[in-house]
């Protein structure tokens, strides 16, 4: 369970882009999340399975679910769906895929996160791809 963008807002000044001390000064706050979530794991499967339930004051109101699978030591496969709205039919959830791969190596720990999803709105889907070593 969690808030986060609590009091988070852009503030945006024109007058250094236009050279002027009279620019003018807007403020966008962000809208408060509110989140709660639970995962469950099961061991004889090495399936780990978890949901998320997020609403903001902007009335939305967004479902996520997902599942992590262990194929063999260090090596995870990863599904969900994430912006299933709720509140409005506007916007399709999105899915989501991925992997994880870890190794041990003297001291410390190397990985590699790949994630894929899908972008509806966008040319192009995005591909995340994260570098990990833990001491």
């Amino acid at each position: 369970m969690g808030i986060t963008d609590l009091n988070s807002a852009y503030k945006w000044d024109t007058g250094p882009l236009y050279g002027t001390d009279g620019g003018m000064i807007s403020t966008n706050k962000f809208p408060v999340l509110k989140k709660i979530g639970v995962s469950y794991f099961n061991k004889e499967l090495g399936l780990l399975g978890a949901i998320e339930f997020e609403s903001s004051n902007a009335e939305t109101n967004i479902f996520r679910a997902g599942a992590e699978y262990n194929i063999y030591e260090g090596l995870y496969l990863r599904a969900g769906i994430d912006q299933f709205n709720l509140s409005t039919s506007d916007f399709l959830p999105k899915p989501a895929a991925g992997f994880s791969y870890s190794r041990k190596l003297d001291g410390f720990t190397v990985g590699v996160d790949y994630a894929f999803m899908v972008e509806q709105y966008s040319p192009q889907d995005r591909h995340v791809v994260g570098i990990n070593v833990i001491f």
